[in-house]
């Protein structure tokens, strides 16, 4: 089974947003995803101490129990220039699935974010 679930960052124009997408022809019957750092967004709501919304740490990531084909969440994170202030640029995600028929994956997605930081000072210095 190749990889059928992907965990992947895009930056638009309000910022990064975290995308989930079963991007196999079957339906997952389960999936796990463990992140190798925290991945903090926003400020949670009502908390004076500044703490924030640990988003690594969602239920979606430790027990999704179906996922049918072309499913796709999208959440946001954070504005970009807080997003590298306080999250790591670099992480892995180890990544756990098992399929309707019950065959499983098991690999591990590198992410590594410094390409946007290029791209987020570009977009500053041309504005």
């Amino acid at each position: 089974m190749e990889q059928p679930l992907t965990i992947d960052f895009e930056l638009r124009a309000d910022g990064f947003w975290m995308v989930v997408q079963n991007i196999s022809a079957v339906p997952l019957a389960s999936f796990t995803a463990a992140f190798s750092l925290p991945i903090f967004g926003l400020p949670i709501r009502g908390n004076a101490t500044g703490a924030r919304i640990v988003v690594s740490d969602y239920e979606l990531f430790t027990s999704c129990q179906y996922l049918v084909p072309g499913k796709k969440f999208e959440f946001f994170v954070e504005n970009e220039l807080i997003f590298f202030q306080i999250n790591p640029a670099e992480f892995k995600i180890a990544i756990s699935t098992i399929d309707a028929s019950g065959q499983g994956a098991q690999y591990t997605i590198a992410h590594n974010l410094n390409i946007y930081t290029q791209l987020i000072q570009t977009t500053i210095i041309n504005q």
